[in-house]
């Protein structure tokens, strides 16, 4: 009998989506479009609780997301606050390459659930039992971890409200494009807090980087051919004459 096994790293699945329909990967790289709203799909296939640590644009939340075991959960908002991800896009100088290469990065962090250890201490007294053992708890210092709730979750296009007004510039040979993961409009979905202990070491690390989509190279798959004469779409590219028409491709 064969026995398949999957490494602890491989337990645990984390996708873009929006509208809870998975954006296309490109090799950890996606193309949104200026103000698009998404999510954070999560999959836990361990048996035991999971966190996950999430940092924007190389800046690391204060606060986890607890995954429950066998848990498929969407996360639309910020943990800190619960206004929804957005991705918004702006025009800077070629000289400023430098500066924005921080922009659009999203790093997934991903951490076992621990036990808390009793510390046992030899101290002498003169009680009537001259040793004892007393024990004392381990004080932690960790920030707050959350669980969603998904069925609180609202699916919806929108714009995104209080961003800041931008100059919008004419796009030049001077300039190229850039966006962030910002804050959008008000999310529904509500978070509890949780009392759990982690792990300091995180077990698995995913890196995506979010572009815009003018940036995405369009491949053969994306240009779309049309009959020059009706206007069908050329589905194929073995296609020498139009199927409607006969109108050489």
């Amino acid at each position: 009998m064969n026995y398949i096994s999957q490494l602890p790293n491989e337990l645990v699945e984390a996708h873009l989506t929006s509208k809870r329909k998975k954006l296309k990967n490109y090799n950890n790289n996606f193309y949104l479009k200026d103000k698009q709203e998404f999510e954070l799909e999560f999959f836990n296939k361990h048996s035991q609780e999971i966190a996950v640590e999430v940092s924007y644009n190389n800046v690391t939340m204060l606060n986890r997301l607890v995954i429950r075991p066998g848990e498929r959960i969407w996360l639309e908002r910020f943990l800190e606050d619960n206004k929804k991800l957005m991705f918004e896009t702006y025009t800077v100088d070629k000289e400023a390459k430098e500066y924005i290469k921080d922009n659009g990065n999203l790093v997934l962090d991903f951490y076992h659930k621990t036990t808390p250890s009793i510390t046992y201490t030899n101290v002498w007294s003169s009680y009537p039992n001259p040793y004892y053992w007393p024990y004392t708890y381990p004080s932690y210092s960790s920030s707050y971890t959350f669980t969603a709730d998904s069925s609180t979750l609202t699916v919806g296009s929108s714009t995104a409200n209080n961003i800041a007004n931008t100059v919008n510039f004419a796009q030049s040979n001077q300039q190229i494009e850039t966006g962030r993961i910002t804050k959008g409009k008000k999310s529904n979905q509500e978070l509890v807090n949780t009392y759990e202990n982690f792990s300091s070491l995180s077990f698995k690390t995913i890196e995506y980087k979010l572009l815009p989509y003018s940036q995405k190279v369009l491949g053969s798959k994306d240009i779309r051919k049309y009959c020059s004469n009706c206007g069908i779409r050329i589905r194929k590219q073995t296609w020498e004459f139009c199927p409607k028409c006969g109108t050489k491709t």
